[in-house]
């Protein structure tokens, strides 16, 4: 499948599960958020409802479903394997076990710099359009929204975040 397929697939899918959570479909990037440290989360959980994004956070906390007070933010306790094609990007932290599961599907991983798949995850240049994913430099709230932020950026911009996404997916 060529990366043009590709990404038209994932936006059907992307639009698909954005309705079945009940998601603004203004919101044009669709993020994962699969983060291990709860105390962390909930740090961030609050500031990502201020994003114009929509997001499915993992996170087993006794409910399930969208957000009622942030409409972008839909909770789940798992996310099934053919899902995945729907997002843009993921944010996950050094639990991260299967690297592979999001390149294939195209998916940008934002992860900490010191992850233990620091030999193929490389912060994206885009001045020179080379690499494949945004790092944070610590594990806290700040970095993390940091790296969120710019990636943020680099998605407005659709060349610049094409190029990305090809260099995930043929990685």
């Amino acid at each position: 499948m060529t990366l043009a397929q590709t990404l038209k697939e994932k936006k059907e899918l992307s639009n698909d599960l954005k309705r079945r959570y009940k998601l603004p479909l203004k919101n044009k990037a669709l993020w994962l958020i699969q983060v291990s440290n709860k105390s962390l989360l909930q740090k961030l959980y609050f500031w990502l409802a201020n994003l114009p994004a929509d997001f499915v956070v993992v996170w087993d906390f006794g409910k399930e479903g969208r957000d009622e007070q942030f409409k972008n933010i839909y909770v789940t306790k798992k996310i099934n394997k053919s899902t995945l094609k729907a997002f843009d990007f993921t944010v996950v932290d050094s639990d991260l076990s299967n690297i592979s599961q999001y390149s294939e599907k195209a998916i940008v991983t934002i992860a900490p710099e010191d992850n233990h798949y620091s030999s193929i995850l490389k912060e994206y240049n885009p001045m020179k359009s080379i690499w494949n994913s945004y790092l944070y430099e610590e594990t806290n709230e700040w970095s993390i929204f940091y790296a969120v932020a710019r990636y943020l950026e680099n998605y407005k911009i659709s060349f610049d975040n094409k190029s990305l996404v090809k260099n995930v997916y043929e990685w």
